[in-house]
């Protein structure tokens, strides 16, 4: 079934306090944006970005393997998608926030097959929270049903208490979705045009569902410099779990850090205060650390390598550099 994601990257991020448009900013090697896509080209055949501030640089950094249409107003996410409506004319379009880095493939996989199984013309990712605030709250209806999303400026005092929140990912039936886009009203508390009204409409017309998230902080948004470090921090120990998985010994996982995209071949130990950048490749049975960077870099199989720098070149097998050695490539 063809699936087009449409990646909504139009927002300044203004609590960023930066230059930088909010989806560049980085977590563990790659930017917001670039986490997104890549979780959406594994399970959709097209990858449209609504772009609006800083247009120019996220299509310049992004790169020409998506589409992008510009949303000149930011009026609120259902506007930002009405945007990208020539684009729904698929079975499937499934909606994301490109400030989630977190969000894998595997989860928007299982989105995906809840919403084709439960035939629905409309699916929201949902996660539980013990402090709701800030987020929309799920209402259900009879047999859990869901019904709709109010957002917590519309939220009365007893909604207000619902701990299910909706994470801003969704997939809808594409054509359903364009038509219902231009019934939508501005008459709420931040007089936008919600997207998640279109679940309301939606339910009331048919099938609508909920994939309920098992771990919520993988839906969570970066608004702030404090929510960028708490998602790397996440990434880091999702990417040192399956390192050590792999068979790679992590000495303090904590004091590890290695970027998304790096591999490390089985029986290498890693020490503390080591970071391993961009595309670096480490072999088999190495060892590295403690105090050690390698940026695009490769260490061939049983390589020893501490207390050094090394930048684009490659260590010959068996090697053993340091401590306080500096190797640059050309």
């Amino acid at each position: 079934m063809e699936t087009t994601a449409i990646v909504l990257a139009a927002g300044e991020g203004k609590r960023m306090k930066s230059a930088t448009p909010k989806v560049l900013h980085k977590v563990c090697g790659r930017s917001l944006l670039e986490h997104v896509l890549g979780a959406a080209a594994a399970v959709s055949q097209r990858q449209v970005v609504v772009v609006g501030h800083g247009r120019d640089r996220v299509m310049a950094e992004t790169g020409p393997g998506c589409e992008y249409i510009t949303q000149e107003e930011q009026l609120g996410t259902g506007h930002a998608v009405k945007m990208a409506e020539a684009y729904l004319d698929c079975p499937e379009a499934l909606i994301l926030c490109g400030d989630t880095p977190l969000l894998n493939s595997s989860l928007l996989a299982s989105l995906l097959k809840v919403h084709r199984e439960e035939g629905a013309l409309g699916t929201v990712l949902t996660a539980r929270v013990q402090r709701p605030a800030g987020y929309g709250r799920i209402l259900r209806g009879e047999g859990g049903r869901v019904l709709r999303i109010v957002e917590e400026g519309d939220a009365s005092p007893e909604e207000r208490k619902i701990q299910e929140i909706n994470t801003g990912t969704y997939c809808f039936h594409g054509p359903s979705l364009r038509r219902v886009l231009d019934g939508l009203s501005a008459d709420n508390a931040q007089g936008e045009y919600y997207l998640t009204d279109v679940l309301e409409i939606l339910a009331r017309e048919g099938k609508t569902a909920a994939f309920d998230l098992p771990d919520y902080r993988l839906a969570l948004g970066v608004n702030s410099r404090e929510e960028l470090a708490e998602a790397a921090r996440i990434m880091r120990e999702v990417i040192n779990q399956g390192l050590m998985q792999s068979g790679v010994t992590l000495v303090d996982p904590r004091a590890t850090y290695v970027d998304a995209g790096v591999e490390v071949l089985e029986d290498t130990v890693i020490y503390p205060n080591t970071v391993i950048q961009g595309n670096s490749l480490v072999g088999r049975g190495c060892s590295l650390g403690p105090n050690c960077r390698i940026v695009d870099g490769v260490l061939e199989d049983g390589v020893t390598f501490r207390e050094s720098l090394l930048e684009g070149s490659t260590v010959p097998r068996g090697s053993i550099v340091g401590p306080f050695a500096w190797i640059r490539g050309e």
